[in-house]
């Protein structure tokens, strides 16, 4: 049962946050490109076109990846299945040293029991309870993005526009990565850190942008 639920976290940061973060990596350069020439702005609609882009596909992601429906590959599933009685034991402390076999080395078995601690903030084993704090998480985070797709993407509400912002956005990737990270740890062993690091030395778009935007 663990490698479905490592099948399922490996679709979630390949198919869905990998390309996240590849847009975010791209559209930031796209912006010091654009600041560098705000006094004469050219190509202005090239520009607003990339960016409604971005603004488009970044919340409706994030809004993909805490849908909570039934059928849906997403974060928030993948942690509320991980929280059933029947799974709790697959990650427990115990089975997570086992997963790496022979642990005499003393310091190995500090270093991992270190990265226990740090995915359940200390606790003997993760707990329901523990999930349900890092669903939380995801929930306040993820709010202010949802509803821009709700009231301004996916539908328009003229009289309830959002007020989200970049930074929203942002807030929300980060905390997705830092909750992926810490879940990849206990069903595969590795962090997703890696992934995020490739991409930002990765994707450079500069030399392309530049010729838009000097």
């Amino acid at each position: 049962m663990i490698d479905t639920l490592s099948q399922t976290l490996e679709k979630i940061e390949w198919r869905q946050f990998g390309r996240l973060v590849i847009h975010r990596r791209i559209f930031r350069q796209l912006c010091d490109a654009w600041n560098r020439n705000l006094e004469t702005q050219p190509a202005r609609e090239l520009w607003t076109f990339m960016y409604d882009g971005y603004v488009a596909f970044a919340p409706m992601a994030i809004r993909r990846m805490v849908d909570s429906s039934k059928d849906s590959v997403s974060v928030w599933n993948l942690l509320t299945d991980i929280k059933k009685p029947k799974h709790l034991p697959l990650v427990s402390r115990e089975s997570f040293l086992a997963s790496y076999g022979d642990l005499r080395h003393f310091t190995a078995y500090q270093m991992l029991n270190a990265q226990y601690d740090s995915i359940t903030d200390g606790k003997r084993d993760l707990t329901p309870g523990k999930v349900d704090e890092h669903l939380a998480l995801l929930k306040r985070v993820t709010d202010p993005v949802r509803t821009l797709v709700n009231k301004a993407i996916a539908h328009s509400d003229e009289n309830a526009i959002p007020q989200t912002t970049i930074g929203d956005i942002n807030t929300a990737v980060d905390t997705i990565a830092i909750i992926l990270d810490k879940y990849s740890w206990l069903l595969r062993g590795r962090g997703i850190a890696h992934h995020v690091a490739n991409v930002e030395k990765g994707f450079d778009m500069t030399e392309y942008l530049t010729k838009i935007w000097p």
